[in-house]
């Protein structure tokens, strides 16, 4: 089973053994918290972006470790492509898509940042339809889902919405999960 929690703690306090920063193409700097990761990395992604050694086109991705910089000790940056160029109505596949990459990697806590889905106004419906079609698809590895974590991290505002829309949805579709509000949000 997961346990979906809710987080707006800031990024590099998260404690998971896994952080999942989606970022833009073309940001130079990266915003939202992919440029905070950037920051405590000392612009080891910007270099890299400017180097062409990480190509910012969908959804590749790439693992890093954060040498101690973060509480997560692993970090998986995931390209979006152009910023803001999300199709209408593909934000639910973009969040489960960008989802089941990080649950291929097998760890017991994931974490993913919302700050790309806040950038673009991403509606709380397709969020939480792309959480839900990434869980129930995860059931079918080969991998155990007791006591797994899932973190949503976000404005407190966006998170309370992704919770009651997740809520809504359980009920409509099977997926073996539980929904705890938690880390500051009240």
């Amino acid at each position: 089973m997961f346990r979906i929690e809710m987080s707006n703690t800031l990024v590099d306090e998260l404690s998971c053994d896994l952080l999942m920063v989606p970022f833009y193409q073309g940001q130079r700097p990266p915003r939202g918290d992919a440029g905070w990761i950037d920051w405590r990395l000392y612009g080891r992604l910007s270099q890299w972006l400017l180097d062409g050694k990480v190509v910012d086109d969908s959804f590749e991705s790439i693992l890093l470790t954060s040498e101690g910089k973060l509480q997560s000790p692993w970090i998986l940056l995931v390209g979006l492509g152009e910023d803001k160029k999300i199709p209408p109505l593909q934000g639910k596949s973009w969040i489960a898509r960008i989802l089941k990459i990080g649950m291929r990697l097998r760890v017991e806590s994931l974490a993913i940042s919302l700050s790309f889905a806040q950038q673009i106004h991403l509606p709380v419906q397709e969020i939480g339809e792309g959480i839900v079609e990434a869980l129930q698809e995860s059931q079918s590895l080969p991998l155990s889902l007791k006591n797994r974590r899932l973190v949503l991290v976000g404005h407190p505002t966006l998170l309370k919405a992704v919770s009651s829309s997740l809520d809504l949805l359980r009920s409509a579709y099977p997926m073996d999960a539980e929904v705890a509000q938690s880390q500051g949000l009240s």
